[in-house]
């Protein structure tokens, strides 16, 4: 038989992780640190990605969630560039926009949902709807708002290409020159019809370390969008859209 180590005495059957879990979960001799390092062996660690996984958001929560939304970031804008026949890939706007999700969408959202989950804990409907509110509208829009002045910001100075890349000046018209309202609503809506039900779910459903990973793979479909109005493409992507539909 398997040797126990550490393990407390009233598991009864130390061959399977999820046994394990299930007979000592909430315990306090133990945690899921000490369980990962008793069963190390692949046939122990069932179903052990997820496992090391946990533990990795758990020790690294918001440096997970910046990798996480920049990677997903960049292989949607770089999907967005193929789906319109782009000749070429535009790394600038590739690296603007992973490095603004990765930030933003990534360790600034990561940040403000656990202050949120905090502040409003459990899964009371009331809580549910006001956190869904919070996550959708207010900080939603501090995101938006930062793809929109910081993607053509980016793109300009720090990622621009020819060996033109330079820091950007400090001067507000620069900075804040790629500001658009029609872009900012455009994506809000976009925001609202996506992450709104997402939220009720979420906060229903997801434990709160896990987050930021299901919010990312939304953001994937959310990014592409993002890409979409950034790039110029979201008008014809609606206009083919309607005429597909036969409303034009």
């Amino acid at each position: 038989s398997r040797p126990t180590g550490n393990l407390p005495s009233k598991v009864k059957n130390p061959n399977s992780l999820t046994t394990v879990i299930e007979q000592y979960a909430g315990s306090e001799e133990v945690n899921d640190f000490v369980l990962i390092e008793e069963a190390k062996d692949e046939d122990v660690l069932e179903g052990g990605i997820n496992v090391q996984y946990a533990k990795l958001t758990k020790e690294h929560y918001l440096t997970m969630a910046l990798v996480q939304a920049g990677t997903i970031a960049t292989v949607a804008d770089v999907v967005t560039q193929k789906m319109e026949g782009l000749p070429d890939i535009d790394l600038a706007h590739v690296l603007a926009i992973s490095s603004v999700a990765a930030v933003f969408s990534g360790a600034f959202n990561a940040f403000w949902l656990r202050l949120i989950e905090q502040a409003f804990p459990g899964k009371a409907p009331n809580y549910v709807l006001t956190k869904a509110i919070i996550s959708t509208l207010l900080l939603g829009g501090a995101i938006n708002t930062a793809y929109i002045i910081g993607i053509p910001l980016l793109e300009s100075t720090v990622f621009a290409q020819d060996g033109l890349a330079h820091l950007p000046p400090l001067d507000p018209k620069i900075l804040l020159g790629g500001w658009s309202k029609e872009e900012f609503i455009t994506i809000t809506k976009i925001e609202c019809v996506m992450f709104l039900p997402y939220h009720l779910l979420a906060f229903n459903l997801v434990p709160p370390q896990l987050r930021p990973l299901t919010q990312a793979a939304m953001a994937g479909t959310f990014n592409v969008m993002v890409s979409a109005v950034t790039l110029g493409f979201f008008d014809t992507w609606i206009n083919h859209a309607q005429h597909l539909i036969g409303l034009r």
